[in-house]
């Protein structure tokens, strides 16, 4: 019995009997008299349905899930070396390997007897795609021991994706937009129309980068909020277990009172019948010394 087996048996099993099975676990470590394996084991969170699914393709489709980290990587080599053309390429297929393995999650959730929402879909295509940027997913997600739903903060390799697919133009082609006849040495005069345009275009940015905020904020605090809840239900199982121990414990101290009870009592009922059969034989024989003694004393009075 170790952990690392333990583990994997548990995160490639459903998360809906996760707890129970983990339950059945810790108990056998402490009856084992393994204390820090029981609690290291208590200690495994019961992944989400998306972190299940993850974990389903790094099991049934690890090639393709290590082809997608390993692309991972080339795009960071491709952004240190600043090769635009390679980061156009590479995030293309970034981009179709991402809808690929999410659709291959669902697939898989699918035949395990659980369809993928919309919701779940996307957690799957954000794990994959926080995985290429963040080591310490990779290797979760390489391992199949992902618990919850991953998202790219924005930060590291992954940034300069978006403007890889429209890089700025060269020095010939500004100079040759220079020389296109009208517009000499200043930018053109922009209409009053078009600093209005702008304007409120500015403003469109904000509001929704406010509400881009608002709701990234929002989706921390349930993440938070779902763990605090994952953690509640699993301290919640691991005292019903230990309960339930307890319970066994009386059961059986019972069974075996019982037992010791029932065999008191026919210990008891024999030495009555014992005691009875005594008290007859006692009986019995005061009856047959008492004539016996009677005549003795009549045949010394007559001498």
């Amino acid at each position: 019995m170790d952990l690392e087996s333990i583990a994997e048996e548990l995160y490639a099993g459903s998360p809906d009997d996760f707890v129970e099975r983990r339950t059945r676990w810790v108990a056998e470590a402490r009856a084992a008299r393994e204390r820090p394996l029981a609690k290291s084991i208590s200690q495994l969170r019961r992944p989400s349905r998306s972190a299940w699914m993850v974990n389903l393709l790094s099991r049934q489709a690890s090639d393709d899930v290590r082809a997608l980290l390993d692309l991972g990587t080339a795009l960071g080599e491709a952004q240190q070396r600043a090769a635009g053309d390679d980061l156009r390429r590479l995030s293309s297929q970034r981009q179709a390997a991402l809808a690929a393995l999410t659709r291959r999650a669902g697939e898989l959730a699918a035949v395990a007897g659980h369809a993928a929402t919309e919701t779940t879909r996307q957690e799957v295509s954000s794990t994959l795609q926080a995985a290429l940027a963040d080591a310490a997913v990779a290797d979760l997600v390489r391992a199949g021991r992902v618990t919850s739903p991953a998202t790219y903060g924005g930060f590291g390799p992954l940034d300069l994706f978006a403007g890889a697919a429209s890089p700025p133009p060269s020095a010939m082609q500004a100079a040759a937009m220079a020389k296109e006849p009208g517009s000499g040495s200043e930018p053109p005069e922009q209409p009053p129309e078009s600093d209005q345009a702008r304007r409120e275009a500015d403003e469109a940015v904000g509001r929704a980068s406010e509400v881009l905020e608002a709701a990234e904020h929002e989706a921390a605090q349930a993440a938070l909020d779902a763990e605090d809840a994952t953690r509640r239900a699993d301290e919640l199982a691991e005292a019903v277990e230990a309960l339930r121990e307890r319970l066994q414990r009386a059961e059986d101290e019972e069974r075996q009172a019982g037992e010791l009870a029932r065999a008191a009592r026919r210990r008891a009922s024999q030495q009555q019948r014992a005691v009875a059969d005594a008290s007859r034989a006692l009986a019995e024989a005061q009856g047959a010394l008492g004539p016996s003694v009677g005549q003795r004393g009549d045949r010394q009075s007559a001498t």
